[in-house]
């Protein structure tokens, strides 16, 4: 096996790559700017959901070396956009090894694990194969919401919704699910607006009800402002606005600022309304309950009350698919 470098560009899904002694590292934020923000965002932001690492190459033989950890991690590996196999890395192992993959150039991309952090510290192809970055030339989506896009609990990397979404449009995607973090932070919105993106997506107020950080007065405005302050890069981008799916008692109950889970999701209409009417023809709305209901929470796929489980996330994938990203890819390319 050949040692070959470990370049940034290897990685897509990512804001930034920080190099370390021990390896490269990806961000879903500037890593530069981490003493900035939240230390609770800062510790989802170095979980890889969404992110993957992508080569093209002859080889016969991948090894990809990883600093150990204390825990399991679970990597998804596609060769030219088909499942290979999914690979199960347990703790303190440090090596993913694929043999045996097809005899041609083809496009290698490794969904890396959605709900943990990974350092890549050397890759090593069979003597003799070329390789080259992956040149993604497919639309970029940026979708940006809580833990339910970070999707902790689906079954693998790629079957999180938004991937689930993306393979089934064969998009490019990025991901800023921040479990427990979506609060429409005035420095998540510059991150957002500094993105490269085809089409945007927003679910927003799972994670605002749910520590009440922003109230009656400061919600709306604080919707305006995360959708103007991506407008300044973005004018005549597609963002589609979600509201909140299902979640149970949050539908009833009030928050620490007095507010249901219902009371959001009309203020989130209500903004986008008044953004429509101010003369953004690019926004959309789009009802979350139509994506995940009370019907599936009746069926068994939310079975903490709050998050979809691993068939849950895979069905509202599959719908978003169909009533959010189909309808702005038919109307805008």
């Amino acid at each position: 096996m050949t040692s070959i470098p470990v370049l940034p560009q290897y990685f897509h899904g990512a804001i930034s790559i920080e190099e370390t002694d021990a390896g490269l590292r990806p961000w879903r934020l500037p890593h530069t700017e981490l003493g900035l923000h939240h230390p609770g965002i800062v510790n989802t932001a170095g979980q890889c959901s969404g992110v993957r690492l992508s080569l093209v190459s002859d080889c016969s033989s991948l090894d990809i070396a990883v600093v150990p950890e204390e825990f399991p991690r679970q990597f998804d590996c596609y060769v030219d956009g088909k499942l290979l196999r999914y690979a199960n890395l347990p703790e303190n192992e440090s090596v993913l090894s694929l043999h045996d993959l097809p005899a041609k150039e083809k496009t290698i991309e490794i969904w890396l694990p959605q709900k943990h952090m990974v350092r890549i510290q050397n890759i090593a192809l069979n003597e003799g194969a070329t390789y080259q970055p992956h040149h993604d030339d497919r639309l970029k989506w940026l979708t940006y919401g809580s833990s339910i896009t970070h999707c902790g609990g689906a079954h693998s990397p790629s079957r999180t919704w938004p991937a689930t979404v993306a393979r089934i449009h064969d998009l490019n995607l990025t991901s800023m699910g921040q479990s427990g973090n979506c609060h429409l932070e005035p420095l998540v919105a510059k991150c957002l607006s500094e993105q490269e993106a085809d089409i945007i997506t927003l679910k927003l107020g799972i994670n605002v009800y749910g520590s009440g950080s922003l109230n009656p007065r400061s919600y709306f405005p604080a919707v305006i402002g995360l959708i103007q302050r991506i407008r300044e890069r973005h004018p005549k981008t597609p963002i589609g606005v979600i509201t909140s799916i299902f979640a149970a008692e949050r539908e009833e109950n009030q928050n620490a600022v007095g507010m249901t889970l219902p009371d959001y999701r009309e203020q989130t209409r209500e903004a986008v309304q008044r953004l429509q009417d101010h003369g953004d023809k690019h926004l959309h709305l789009f009802e979350g309950l139509n994506m995940f209901g009370a019907e599936h929470h009746a069926q068994g796929y939310l079975p903490d009350n709050l998050h979809p489980n691993g068939d849950g996330y895979e069905i509202m994938g599959k719908n978003i698919a169909e009533q959010v990203l189909k309808p702005l890819l038919d109307k805008y390319f």
